[in-house]
């Protein structure tokens, strides 16, 4: 989450500059980024507060049967 954060201040920052020099381009390709962020940042939320209710160490995102599997030398 730290990490989403920290990209989105970066990406702020630099469509900041970027208005100041009108570089509608750029301006476009750092705005859909951040939206990227947030979208994963609201999925990583979710994700995070199922793992809580859940009271399992690990969620899988693709099986909700699927648990960790081990295996012995096979």
């Amino acid at each position: 989450m730290a990490y989403i954060e920290e990209k989105m201040n970066e990406y702020l920052e630099q469509l900041e500059a970027n208005d100041k020099q009108e570089e509608t381009e750029k301006i476009n390709q750092i705005q859909e980024k951040i939206e990227r962020l947030k979208v994963s940042k609201i999925r990583y939320e979710y994700l995070e507060g199922a793992l809580q209710q859940s009271g399992d160490t690990q969620l899988s995102t693709t099986d909700a049967d699927a648990g960790l599997c081990w295996y012995k030398g096979r």
